[in-house]
């Protein structure tokens, strides 16, 4: 457990979700390109990413300033995804 800890701390456990989740991203629009609207599933992974970042942030002991960035940059995303989804 406190190895986990340890590289949760070091940024190591947000790192790999970070790479893995823009990995997802570039298979998702790889497969949708030929569907035509492969562009979609961007405001879902930027939104993810922020949160990926507030997370980060918060693990990292950066301050509650940046932790509230990411917060608010993935709100924006969060919102267009939402507006696309609805649509």
């Amino acid at each position: 457990m406190n190895a986990l800890l340890a590289l949760a701390g070091a940024g190591w456990l947000t790192a790999a979700a970070a790479i893995l989740l823009a990995a997802e991203t570039l298979v998702l629009l790889l497969l949708r390109r030929p569907a035509g609207r492969p562009g979609l599933i961007l405001p879902n992974a930027a939104a993810g990413l922020c949160l990926i970042g507030a997370v980060h942030a918060a693990l990292a002991g950066w301050g509650a300033i940046w932790v509230l960035l990411f917060l608010a940059l993935a709100l924006p995303a969060h919102l267009l995804d939402l507006a696309f989804r609805l649509r």
